[in-house]
Order: structure tokens, then C-alpha cells, then sequence
């Protein structure tokens, strides 16, 4: 798994070395974004990596405008098997932030359009996914709580929420702790298909 995530992290350095400011052009070295990381080696390093370079302002910056785009994506387990080994580990499957980014349920730019997440969203929970992420940072700052949880309470689906934590030295703030506000009701729901 490690040599895999850095062989894809190796790609990800070339073509982002090609497509930033010529000035910058081979500046990336992945021994230094390697000797940065935290623990697993992921793409949070490499943005920080170019905040250092000067290449990005912020990490966030470096998301929108390169590691999104020009990302190596990941062979994945296949969406079935995944939910059930989840459940069979006892876990609730939960579709995480489904309204951000390339590999969310609606992505126009890979033809996931907001129309079909309902299709989408159904086709998943006959396959037993159990709840669906509408509380999320991106999610509030585009308008789009409300909708995700219309989905997910037409589909019986417990409504998650949370604040991904990607380490102090990310843009996020340190006092995202305790943030997302859950109704006590969330509790009871999640217990029941927990059990």
C-alpha cells in the first residue's frame, strides 16, 4: 500500500511540475514532500510542499488549482464490496461529503450531475449504505445542507456530519474540534443502525 500511495504521489509531483509556473517547473522533489509527511504520505503534503515553494499561497490553492485537476486517481474496491465489508466489520457506511470535489456523487465535471444524485444516492442504498454526510464545511458554504438532507431523509438515510482533520500544519484551523453541530436525535439514528 505505501509503495503504491508514493508511486501515485511520484506521478502527481511530475504533472504538477509541468503545469505550474515555468519558474517553478521541477521544484517539487518528492524526498521533500515524503520527509514532510505525517504518518501516510498524501496530498495535504504535497500542497504544503508548494506553499513552501512559494508555488500556491495556501493549501487550499493548491487543491483548487492543481491537486484536483491532476490527480492519479486510485484503483478503488468496488462500490459493493466496500459497503459490505464495512457492515460486515460492524461499521455504518456513510457516504462522506458527497457535494465536493472529483469522486463526490455530484461532480458535473465527470458527468455527475446534480439531477442524477437521487438515482445515484437510491442505487447505493439497495446496496446497504446506511447514511449520508450532509453537515460538511463545503456543503454550508454552497447552500447545500438543506438538499442533502431532503435526499437523505427520502431515503431513510442518517444524516452525518463533521470536520475533516488534517493535521496543525493543514489550512485548516486548530479549533474546528466541536464544531458541527448535531441534533441529539442523530445519536438515537445512528445507535439504531449501528446495532
Amino acid at each position: 500500500m505505501t509503495e503504491t500511495r508514493e508511486n501515485r504521489m511520484l506521478q502527481l509531483i511530475e504533472r504538477v511540475n509541468q503545469v505550474i509556473p515555468q519558474k517553478f517547473q521541477g521544484a517539487i522533489k518528492f524526498e521533500n514532500v515524503k520527509r514532510a509527511a505525517e504518518g501516510v504520505l498524501a496530498r495535504p503534503h504535497l500542497a504544503r510542499e508548494m506553499v513552501r515553494l512559494g508555488i500556491v499561497s495556501s493549501t487550499y490553492q493548491a487543491f483548487e488549482r492543481y491537486l484536483v485537476k491532476y490527480n492519479i486517481e486510485r484503483e478503488n474496491l468496488d462500490v459493493q464490496t466496500a459497503i459490505s465489508l464495512v457492515r460486515e466489520s460492524k461499521g455504518v457506511p456513510v457516504m462522506a461529503h458527497p457535494g465536493e470535489r472529483s469522486y463526490s456523487l455530484i461532480c458535473p465535471e465527470k458527468g455527475r450531475l446534480p439531477e442524477n444524485a437521487p438515482v445515484l444516492l437510491e442505487e447505493l442504498n439497495t446496496m446497504g449504505l446506511l447514511g449520508l454526510e450532509c453537515h460538511y464545511p463545503y456543503h454550508e458554504r454552497m447552500g447545500t445542507v438543506s438538499y442533502f438532507i431532503n435526499l437523505a431523509e427520502n431515503l431513510d438515510l442518517i444524516v452525518t456530519g463533521s470536520r475533516d482533520f488534517h493535521g496543525f500544519n493543514s489550512h485548516q484551523k486548530v479549533n474546528i474540534f466541536g464544531t458541527t453541530k448535531m441534533e441529539p436525535e442523530f445519536f438515537e439514528r445512528f445507535q439504531a443502525v449501528w446495532n
